[in-house]
């Protein structure tokens, strides 16, 4: 009934019937008992609905669809049951009807199976299954057009959904990613929706829908009154009885339940995280050495100057500790965001010359970040983008893995890595020793979720201090790390000292060419 282009701007993945059955039984033994009115946001071809209509059998049955011939089918295949069906938007429908049938004290049941995409995937095929934009998680500043601003379709649907019927007894179960359930319970209550029940029941997607994602059931009850401490907690869809693991919702984040006692090495990052460049030009920002020469996107060869040219580290390209040199290279055209480019046909009229060649390439870049910058600007760059030395993580795979980069040029990273910068070298070894350590290597598996689609963010390393590391970490230890790491023996008690120094915000020692050497 849908092409893929239309399954990607829906998120359509429809519930089989025998899955929503499953899924009926298990909400209806474990979460809640007889509701006397279902809600389904987004029914499409009304296999909830059916469910319902047969676990729940005394229920009145609502239920929105955007798609006409999903309506039309659902509508046939519900028959003489009584449901409510409106062939609606979502996100313009009039809810007061639904609103003022309900009494206060009778159970809802909001559930179902809410598109599995993003607001940016939707914008990006120019689809209109979208909210009206608007800032609905209060985000401040960059937050707010960037990155931390991209939300799932789902998530917006809970949390409208969530307020709108909080004054209600209600219960929501949906599938959706297990990245979103913790989204939304993060999100709830920060905003401080009373919640009880809330569970993710885990089930193999690839099996059920053929997406390799990691997916749930998520579960929760609104409370009329204090409900106590509210947990999330975590169990299987094929095995609801088990307890698998809990979380609390703490200073803003998600913590493990076992893992309650502040970590010996968490506190304030002494030290600020950055985020590799971000240039959305790919085929024209980035190229690689081959055969001796450098090929950009298009496989042109670049006959440009050296000037703007560096080195470049992507996530795949992360795999050992020490760092000096890669085949991959990317033009950086600005000291710092939104400064100038047009300088750059002075001091380097082939660079230039290159640029304006493929300036429909910058002007197609869709981000609202680009909006009144420099048409050859970027995002990203900054003193500490051209620092000597760096230290820095893929957000994207699961071991976390920190590597020192330094070379004859400053080294980039790309946009799906973050790093700290340092002038001196004996700095950033010491700060890649304590990295890899035991001690906050276990502290930050502890803490991320490794299903996440970047487990390691800006928010999540900010949570390393060095000064309390080191507090629990000795000479001794790094000696450990330096040979798990498989690095020759470098480190001494007076680099430890030194870097001690700096984070007190002291002045360390000249650092000179022997001592680099001998590191």
């Amino acid at each position: 009934m849908t092409g893929k282009s239309t399954q990607k701007e829906f998120g359509d993945y429809q519930t089989p019937i025998s899955f929503a059955e499953q899924v009926c039984e298990l909400v209806s033994e474990y979460v809640t008992d007889s509701p006397s009115t279902i809600l389904e946001p987004t029914f499409g071809l009304g296999n909830f609905l059916i469910a319902c209509s047969t676990i729940f059998k005394n229920a009145r049955l609502y239920g929105i669809e955007i798609n006409e011939a999903y309506y039309q089918h659902a509508k046939g295949a519900l028959g003489g049951n009584s449901a409510e069906l409106y062939n609606a938007d979502f996100f313009s429908f009039n809810f007061k009807p639904i609103i003022n049938s309900l009494s206060k004290n009778e159970k809802l049941l909001i559930i179902g199976n809410p598109p599995w995409v993003t607001n940016s995937t939707v914008s990006q095929l120019e689809g209109g299954n979208l909210p009206q934009k608007s800032n609905f998680k209060e985000l401040s500043g960059l937050d707010a057009i960037t990155g931390n601003a991209n939300f799932d379709i789902c998530e917006y649907i809970l949390l409208d959904l969530a307020h709108r019927f909080k004054s209600f007894s209600t219960t929501v179960a949906v599938l959706c990613k297990t990245s979103v359930a913790r989204k939304t319970y993060c999100e709830l209550m920060r905003s401080k929706v009373k919640l009880s029940k809330a569970t993710i029941y885990k089930f193999d997607a690839k099996r059920m829908f053929n997406v390799s994602v990691d997916s749930c059931l998520f579960t929760f009850s609104i409370c009329q009154e204090e409900c106590g401490e509210s947990l999330l907690h975590t169990s299987l869809f094929s095995n609801p009885a088990s307890k698998r693991a809990s979380y609390s919702y703490t200073d803003g984040k998600l913590v493990p339940v076992k893992e309650k006692t502040t970590a010996l090495g968490e506190g304030e990052c002494e030290f600020v995280w950055r985020q590799g460049v971000k240039h959305d030009c790919s085929k024209v920002m980035e190229a690689r050495i081959i055969n001796g020469q450098l090929l950009n996107g298009y496989q042109e060869a670049l006959d440009i100057e050296d000037q703007y040219v560096f080195p470049l580290i992507k996530s795949s390209g992360i795999k050992s500790y020490i760092i000096s040199d890669t085949d991959r290279r990317v033009i950086v055209t600005q000291k710092k965001a939104n400064s100038e480019t047009s300088s750059i046909r002075f001091k380097a009229p082939r660079t230039w010359d290159y640029l304006q060649i493929h300036a429909d390439d910058f002007l197609r870049r869709k981000s609202s970040i680009y909006h009144n910058a420099p048409i050859f600007g970027m995002f990203g760059v900054g003193d500490y983008s051209y620092s000597p030395y760096k230290v820095g993580i893929s957000g994207f795979y699961k071991n976390p893995r920190f590597a020192l980069l330094s070379g004859n040029r400053p080294i980039m990273m790309d946009d799906t890595c973050y790093f700290l910068s340092f002038q001196h070298y004996s700095h950033a070894y010491i700060a890649l020793l304590i990295l890899n350590s035991d001690l906050v290597q276990n502290f930050l598996k502890s803490i991320v979720f490794l299903d996440s689609k970047r487990p390691y963010t800006k928010k999540v390393l900010q949570r390393i201090e060095f000064a309390k590391c080191l507090k629990h970490l000795c000479l001794l230890d790094l000696i450990h790390t330096e040979r798990k790491l498989n690095l020759p023996r470098r480190v001494k008690q007076s680099y430890i000292d030194d870097f001690k120094v700096l984070l007190q915000g002291g002045h360390s020692f000249a650092e000179n060419p022997q001592m680099v050497l001998s590191l």
